[in-house]
C-alpha cells in the first residue's frame, strides 16, 4: 500500500487526491505497452530488455531477485539442453493466462517435443 504525496491525475478522469491510499499493481506495470512495446508477449530473445518492477527497485528491491533470476535461468537452459526440440504445441495468442490479478502466469502451457 502506497499514499499520494500529491494530487497525480493517472489518466484522464483517474484522479489520484494527496493522502488517498493505492495499491500499485506491479504486474500491470510492466506490461505499459508504451515503455514495454508487447509486454504482454512471453519473449525470451527480447531485445534489450528495459527494467522492470517484478522484484522491486532501490531499497525495496527483493533480496531474493538474484536467486530467482538464477533460479530461472538455470531451469530453462537445462530444459533446452534436456530437450533439444522443445517447443509450444499451441500458438502464442492461444495460451490462456490466469486472470489473477496479484500473479501473472499461465494456465497450462502445452508443450511437445
Amino acid at each position: 500500500m502506497r499514499w499520494a504525496s500529491t494530487d497525480v491525475e493517472l489518466s484522464p478522469g483517474a484522479l489520484v487526491r494527496a493522502g488517498e491510499a493505492i495499491l500499485p499493481e506491479q504486474a500491470v506495470a510492466n506490461r505499459d505497452e508504451s515503455l514495454f512495446p508487447h509486454g504482454w508477449e512471453l519473449d525470451f530473445q527480447r531485445a534489450s530488455p528495459r527494467p522492470h518492477l517484478s522484484l522491486g527497485f532501490g531499497e525495496r528491491f527483493c533480496m531474493g531477485a538474484n536467486l530467482a533470476n538464477l533460479q530461472l535461468e538455470l531451469s530453462v537452459e537445462t530444459l533446452a539442453r534436456r530437450y533439444p526440440q522443445l517447443r509450444f504445441d499451441v500458438a502464442s495468442e492461444e495460451v490462456n493466462w490466469s486472470e489473477s490479478s496479484f500473479m501473472r502466469s499461465v494456465e497450462v502451457l502445452p508443450l511437445a517435443w
